[in-house]
């Protein structure tokens, strides 16, 4: 996998790669990303989240949500826009 490679950083340009990735609805990509620990999906006041569920892509808002170092606010936030 191109990640493994030390020298490509996927946060690169404040986590671009997980915040378009997230954006455009490219789950595999950002479940890919999310491996990686210097990828943060909550940059840019996450960025990602929002796009992916303004998008309606539930599968990457599904990923997201799973990730530890989304804010438990958001989690809420997201849940309770769900029902």
């Amino acid at each position: 996998m191109i990640l493994l490679l030390h020298r490509i950083d996927p946060s690169a340009n404040n986590n671009q790669a997980i915040q378009i990735a997230s954006e455009i609805g490219q789950t595999d990509i950002v479940k890919l990303l999310l491996q990686d620990s210097r990828v943060d999906p909550t940059s840019l006041h996450s960025y990602a989240m929002k796009e992916a569920f303004k998008n309606g892509h539930k599968d990457v808002v599904a990923l997201l949500l799973q990730n530890p170092k989304i804010d438990p606010e958001i989690k809420k936030a997201v849940q309770l826009l769900q029902n």
